[in-house]
């Protein structure tokens, strides 16, 4: 770039118009636009920036002015070499952070008890199942007497019989499903298996 043209670009930037007939090649958004690779918005974004050369009547620019602008600003914000690798790094202690919380967090749930091991829950569940199904199995055993007792007094006094097991049962189930020594009676209380042959008790 010559020294006069370098005065002009300085003139401009003092806000000393730039004198007629330059002579020089003149470029549009557009054209500036294609010759540096950007967008149009780029182009007219950089020159709505303080101190910017203007844009004449017809809407055209001295190029030599243009490249000038764009070189100042170019060495105004110099982007720094290192500026993905300090997002990435900054993105990676926000990670950290937000890990470490989550750990926090899950031991602070597991000392109050709101968090357990799945194991744990279907080991659980599975014992409260067999239970359920033990307790339904021993029911004709335990209930035949008074049923057969209760016949003959009609279907009120069978209903309320089936009932009042039921009620007892739910009872049992609420307040000591999973209490070993829940288990230990009913299994005292079941009748022997039956016999080889016998299908009723199918799963």
């Amino acid at each position: 770039m010559s020294g006069t043209t370098t005065n002009r670009y300085e003139l401009r930037l003092a806000g000393v118009p730039e004198p007629d007939g330059d002579g020089g090649p003149r470029d549009t958004v557009t054209s500036l636009a294609a010759r540096w690779g950007v967008s149009k918005q780029a182009v007219s974004k950089m020159f709505r920036q303080p101190g910017a050369p203007k844009f004449s009547a017809d809407r055209t620019i001295c190029r030599t002015v243009a490249e000038a602008w764009r070189s100042s600003r170019s060495r105004a914000r110099p982007a720094p070499a290192d500026e993905t690798a300090t997002l990435s790094q900054a993105e990676a202690k926000r990670l950290q952070e937000v890990y470490r919380a989550q750990l926090l967090r899950i031991e602070l749930d597991r000392e109050r008890g709101d968090l357990v091991p799945v194991a744990d829950v279907e080991r659980v569940a599975a014992e409260d199942g067999a239970t359920i199904r033990a307790t339904l199995l021993a029911m004709p055993a335990a209930l035949a007497p008074a049923l057969h007792a209760a016949a003959s007094s009609g279907v009120p006094a069978v209903a309320a019989l089936l009932a009042s097991w039921a009620r007892d049962t739910l009872t049992a189930w609420a307040s000591g499903l999973a209490s070993p020594a829940y288990r230990a009676d009913l299994s005292a209380s079941m009748p022997p298996p039956a016999p080889a042959t016998a299908q009723e008790d199918a799963p």
